[in-house]
């Protein structure tokens, strides 16, 4: 073997996957319960404390109890209906709890960490076109772990498909480097957290295994940069990108305003008690990990206000679609602005929420995620 084959493969990364523990209780802090009591007083959420449910589940739960409550007590096939609802959802939030962990020693960058989840649906659920498509694979927003996604991943669980979902290695749950944080800060666009995410998925999902790729907020133009890669273009069925981030160049004041004015969905009380707004872990963390995440972040938040193009090129499997979702109402990241811009990519489709907040995919998951799956057949 030549001199420069052997320094090639000493280049590549290292990988190890730690085995799903079952969590007995949501692992990150959700800033949003702080008002669970509230809540459970409005009849929003069910009794809090009591059970290892997130409070997006609690959430769905109180709804469900309230449809029962109002069916007549001879309509028993409706019951039925509405209880075993209930227990699906329960078996799919028992495998959300079930929590894995991802290493990559990227070269150069050091070990990166970061929490997975892989959501099979319960059986109940699968149909035979939902276990001919591929397995969906969701990257969250700016520097999230899981939770922020749980509600799209309860529905589309319910709706019979598989999903998978992984943390970034900044995140609470995750860890990181100062190689990795002064990466991110050198690089122009993305490129550390798409080689990252790159890795990731092909160890877990196979290098050879078709996937659906979607990706919320930060994690769309990160997905946009993988589906310029023609390795992702070919394995990729579909994509969709949520409320994607570096649509338009925008300061940082003009961010964290579009997220004080986000908070106007609020006005739809039985919402809120779906948002996720991770706060830290459940575990102490190291104080370097802290201060990596915060570089991060930041490095981050700017590139979430430069407009990138990286939608222009990017491509899928013949056949497949890349689906935009839009909220009118999203001050966050403003993609509704270029929406019809979008649309200059062929395989380009457009899930126009004119009401929608950069929140609604993820509060109201329930009502956008099968709109997105019908877009996808048209």
């Amino acid at each position: 073997m030549a001199e420069g084959n052997v320094a090639e493969v000493q280049m590549q990364p290292e990988f190890k996957v730690t085995p799903p523990v079952q969590e007995a209780t949501e692992p990150t802090k959700n800033l949003v319960e702080s008002f669970d009591k509230l809540f459970y007083l409005m009849a929003k959420v069910t009794r809090p404390g009591i059970s290892n449910r997130p409070l997006f589940a609690r959430a769905k739960r109180a709804e469900l109890y309230k449809d029962i409550k109002a069916v007549p007590k001879d309509n028993k096939d409706l019951r039925r209906k509405i209880i075993e609802e209930a227990h699906l959802r329960d078996a799919i939030v028992e495998k959300y709890l079930n929590q894995g962990e991802i290493s990559i020693i990227l070269p150069g960058l050091g070990e990166q960490k970061s929490r997975y989840i892989d959501v099979l649906p319960p059986e109940a659920l699968k149909t035979e076109e939902t276990e001919s498509k591929a397995p969906i694979v969701l990257i969250p927003g700016i520097s999230n772990d899981i939770e922020c996604v749980g509600g799209i991943v309860q529905e589309v669980a319910m709706l019979g498909r598989r999903i998978v979902v992984i943390g970034y290695p900044e995140s609470f749950q995750g860890k990181t480097t100062k190689e990795f944080a002064a990466a991110v800060e050198k690089d122009d666009g993305y490129g550390p957290h798409v080689n990252f995410y790159k890795n990731a998925i092909n160890q877990l999902m196979g290098i050879d295994g078709k996937i659906e790729l979607w990706g919320y907020s930060t994690g769309a133009p990160i997905v946009e940069n993988i589906l310029n890669d023609p390795r992702f273009q070919e394995k990729t069925d579909n994509a969709v990108l949520l409320c994607p981030a570096s649509s338009v160049d925008q300061s940082a004041m003009s961010i964290n305003l579009g997220v004080v004015h986000d908070l106007g969905f609020v006005r739809q009380l039985k919402l809120l008690p779906r948002l996720s707004w991770t706060s830290g872990s459940v575990f102490k963390r190291e104080k370097d990990q802290k201060t990596l995440r915060k570089k991060i972040f930041k490095s981050l938040l700017k590139k979430l206000g430069t407009a990138y193009d990286y939608w222009k090129s990017a491509k899928v499997r013949e056949g497949g679609s890349i689906v935009i979702v839009s909220g009118g109402n999203d001050h966050v990241t403003k993609s509704d602005k270029i929406k019809d811009q979008f649309l200059q990519n062929p395989q380009a489709k457009l899930v126009d929420l004119q009401n929608g907040y950069h929140a609604t995919p993820g509060v109201d998951a329930g009502s956008v995620i099968p709109y997105i799956l019908e877009t996808q057949k048209k």
